[in-house]
């Protein structure tokens, strides 16, 4: 969507992982952070992993997962690595998932008033409040992987996905409308050299 490079996903058996679990523990932990990316699906009405860093099958794999749900609306869990304890576990805003057109999504967990923002093109769409359940430190189940479940393999994406951030705090609605009308990839919010007034700073990892 953004310059060269987009990541196709087939919807069989294509992913991509990202270092190591302890470079995630921040999405799980109660920490803020953000994940903004750019998405066309192949299919909707399915239920496919996105990005995850545990297998949501089981409550007793602590990370998180964001996915398609088959009644196309859009899912987020946090396990925290005790069975029956999800600080979220939420399939939300019905039809989020009505086309196949490219959109921009941003998924944000807000510590400070422990909500979960999610916008698309730009554009809030709710904010949910968590659960009862805590979130306790440590690594997730794995590594962040984008495209299916960490272990299990499967709920393969059929997507193309592009210019993805991940940021270890709450972007706030400004700079998610930047993102999306294209006025700055996530790419240079990354640098953490750039002191330009355009910069999104205190990013983890980017591609696009």
């Amino acid at each position: 969507k953004l310059g060269t490079g987009a990541y196709s996903f087939d919807g069989t058996d294509d992913n991509v992982t990202f270092g190591s679990a302890s470079d995630w523990e921040f999405l799980s932990d109660g920490s803020s952070w953000s994940i903004a990316w750019w998405q066309k699906c192949n299919a909707i009405g399915v239920t496919e992993q996105i990005f995850n860093t545990h297998d949501d099958s089981s409550g007793s794999n602590r990370g998180m997962g964001i996915y398609q749900h088959s009644s196309n609306k859009i899912g987020l869990s946090t396990y925290n690595g005790t069975a029956g304890q999800y600080p979220f576990s939420h399939e939300i805003v019905s039809g989020f998932w009505a086309d196949t057109n490219w959109h921009h999504i941003a998924v944000v967990y807000d510590s400070s008033d422990e909500k979960a923002h999610i916008y698309k093109d730009g554009s809030l769409q709710i904010s949910q409040s968590k659960n009862s359940a805590s979130f306790v430190a440590g690594a997730p189940q794995g590594a962040l992987k984008m495209g299916e479940r960490v272990s299990a393999n499967n709920r393969d994406l059929n997507s193309v996905i592009d210019d993805v951030g991940i940021y270890s705090r709450a972007l706030t609605a400004t700079e998610i409308g930047k993102l999306a009308n294209n006025n700055q990839s996530a790419k240079k919010g990354f640098d953490s050299d750039d002191t330009s007034t355009n910069n999104i700073a205190n990013g983890k990892f980017s591609f696009n």
